[in-house]
C-alpha cells in the first residue's frame, strides 16, 4: 500500500505499509520513504543504480543514491548496490534483522 495524496505537492515523504504476513517490499524510486512492513517475516529490498553512488546505512535506514529509507517491523534488509564503483558504509545493523549488502558489479568499497 502506498499513501499519499496525489494533489499534496508539499508532500515530502511516502510512506509503504504491509499488511498481515510474509511481504517482500523492493524500492527503485528516488523520495525519503518510511516502509513498515508490518506483521510476518518481512524483506525490504533497496536497488541501486548503474552509476557509482555512496550509501550509509544505519540500523533500518539507508541514505545515498539519492534515497532516504527508514524502515520499522523488517526482518530482512537488502541494500544491493547494483552497477557501478559504490561505496558502502555500515554504521551499525539492528539485532532484530538480518542485513544483506550485495555489491553488484564494479569496484565497490
Amino acid at each position: 500500500l502506498l499513501e499519499g495524496d496525489q494533489e499534496d505537492t508539499d508532500r515530502k515523504t511516502t510512506a509503504v505499509e504491509a499488511d498481515v504476513g510474509d511481504d517482500k517490499i523492493q524500492y527503485d524510486e528516488n523520495a525519503p520513504t518510511t516502509v513498515d512492513g508490518g506483521e510476518g517475516f518481512n524483506t525490504l529490498v533497496i536497488i541501486g543504480t548503474q552509476i557509482g553512488d555512496k550509501y550509509v546505512i544505519d540500523g533500518l535506514s539507508v541514505f545515498g543514491a539519492g534515497r532516504y529509507i527508514e524502515a520499522v517491523n523488517i526482518q530482512r534488509f537488502v541494500v544491493a548496490a547494483e552497477q557501478g564503483d559504490d561505496e558502502i558504509y555500515l554504521l551499525s545493523s539492528s539485532p532484530y534483522c538480518t542485513t544483506v549488502i550485495a555489491g553488484g558489479l564494479g569496484s565497490d568499497k
